[in-house]
C-alpha cells in the first residue's frame, strides 16, 4: 500500500480523471492514476470483459446489471470514466502494450441482447488485430484452472525500479492484491489458446 501511495502520489491524475474524484474512493483514485502512467497491462476475465476493452453499449449493460440501489453515483458518470480511462489508453498506444486473456466465459455469457454482444465480439476482433493487443482465449473444455477464483489485473511501468501492481476484482470492487498475480497471468497464458486461434474459437 505504501509503494501504491508513493507511485501515485507524484501528481493529481490526468486531467479527465478531475471531475470524477469526488465519488471514488482514493484506492480507486490512486489505481485510476497508476493505470494512466502504465506501460503495459496485462488483464484477465473470467465472468465479464475487461473494462478497457468494453464498448459502451456492452458497459451500459454491465453497470446497470450490477447496480445496487444504494449506488451514490449514476451510471452516466460512470460510463464518462470509463470513456477517459480507454481515451487515454488509445492515446497512449503504440507504446502501451495491452495482453488480454479471456476465459470463454466472458464471451459466451448473454448480456441484454445479440445485438450488444455481438457488437462486443465484433470490437474484441478488430482490438486483437492490433499490433499493441494481445487477446487469448481459454477454452471451456479446459476445465478446472488457476484462474477460477477471479478475475484480475496488471500494471507494469517502463521504469524496471517501479515494482508492477496487481489487482483483483469482486464484489467490493478493485482491490489491491497483495500476492504478486505474474505467476498466474503466465499459468493462463500457456493454457490459453495462441492470439491466431482465439480469433477463431
Amino acid at each position: 500500500r505504501a509503494e501504491l501511495i508513493e507511485l501515485a502520489g507524484r501528481c493529481g491524475g490526468p486531467a479527465w480523471l478531475q471531475r470524477h474524484v469526488r465519488w471514488l474512493s482514493e484506492l480507486e483514485r490512486d489505481l485510476i492514476i497508476l493505470e494512466s502512467e502504465a506501460g503495459a497491462i496485462r488483464a484477465y476475465g473470467i465472468l465479464l470483459i475487461p473494462e478497457l476493452l468494453r464498448t459502451e453499449a456492452y458497459a451500459r449493460v454491465i453497470l446497470t446489471g450490477v447496480r445496487l440501489p444504494t449506488a451514490t453515483t449514476t451510471v452516466e458518470e460512470e460510463l464518462d470514466l470509463l470513456r477517459g480511462r480507454q481515451r487515454h489508453h488509445r492515446e497512449q498506444r503504440p507504446r502501451r502494450r495491452l495482453h488480454v486473456i479471456l476465459d470463454e466465459s466472458a464471451i459466451s455469457r448473454h448480456v441484454n441482447d445479440v445485438e450488444t454482444m455481438a457488437g462486443q465480439l465484433q470490437y474484441l476482433i478488430e482490438q486483437a488485430k492490433l499490433e499493441h493487443t494481445t487477446i487469448q482465449l481459454i477454452p471451456r473444455e479446459v476445465g478446472a484452472h488457476v484462474g477460477l477464483d477471479g478475475s484480475f489485473h496488471i500494471l507494469d511501468f517502463t521504469d524496471p525500479s517501479e515494482p508492477s501492481v496487481s489487482i483483483s476484482h469482486s464484489a467490493l470492487g478493485p482491490l489491491l492484491a497483495y500476492i504478486d498475480l505474474d505467476d498466474r497471468f503466465d499459468k493462463l497464458t500457456k493454457i490459453a489458446l495462441g492470439p491466431a486461434d482465439s480469433l477463431f474459437m
